[in-house]
């Protein structure tokens, strides 16, 4: 399946955080489309939230539901959290260390690309041991989603310089980490299915980006 850029929706929650009140109502989230496929998400983004004052409860957008409670939870906001609730964890450790609370995350963000004779080019990023072999279940794209063994990037039409901006997170078990490096494919995506065109290989040790850091 070829993954291609619709649009991105933005809401500003700075005054929900500022207020010292729960909050449980429907919020509008302004939604710009990206220019026939030629703008990439991450300027779209960039041009919604610069015009956002301008585009609020106008133009296309969608009704969501939000509900934001300030202070300790109990009762019913409780209640409501464990059922139907996804709950994703923030950036490092929490305040309190738990002693079985390991947390071995890589984050690892395709930025952007420069091919010269390619276009409808699609980045596919794997997991492999010393043998080759794919790992499977280590790629993560969001709380809620599936493990998947590997990620597909968005196809850009008629791009050589795609600026992709994604982010994914590989959830490798600590005692495969020296043995595992990254394995990157590019691919020249046709609008004919059968014919799929490999561009070239790369690959990064993960061992040395860790050791970098």
């Amino acid at each position: 399946d070829v993954r291609r850029a619709y649009g991105v929706a933005v809401l500003d929650i700075t005054a929900m955080l500022k207020s010292s009140r729960n909050n449980d109502e429907d919020q509008f989230m302004s939604f710009l489309a990206c220019d026939n496929n030629k703008d990439n998400l991450d300027n779209t983004l960039k041009k919604l939230i610069f015009s956002l004052p301008a585009r609020q409860f106008s133009g296309p957008g969608v009704f969501v539901g939000l509900t934001f409670h300030t202070g300790n939870c109990h009762g019913d906001t409780i209640s409501s959290l464990r059922t139907n609730t996804l709950v994703a964890r923030k950036m490092g450790f929490p305040e309190i260390i738990l002693p079985a609370d390991v947390r071995n995350d890589l984050y690892v963000t395709l930025v952007s690309g420069d091919f010269t004779s390619g276009k409808n080019i699609q980045v596919t990023v794997q997991v492999c041991n010393t043998s080759g072999k794919v790992l499977e279940d280590v790629v993560r794209i969001g709380v809620g989603v599936d493990a998947q063994n590997r990620y597909d990037s968005l196809v850009y039409y008629h791009e050589d310089k795609p600026r992709w901006c994604e982010t994914f997170k590989l959830a490798i078990d600590i005692d495969e980490f020296k043995a595992s490096h990254l394995k990157i494919t590019y691919r020249h995506r046709s609008s004919n299915e059968n014919k799929t065109n490999l561009y070239f290989v790369s690959f990064i040790i993960v061992s040395q980006v860790i050791e970098r850091e």
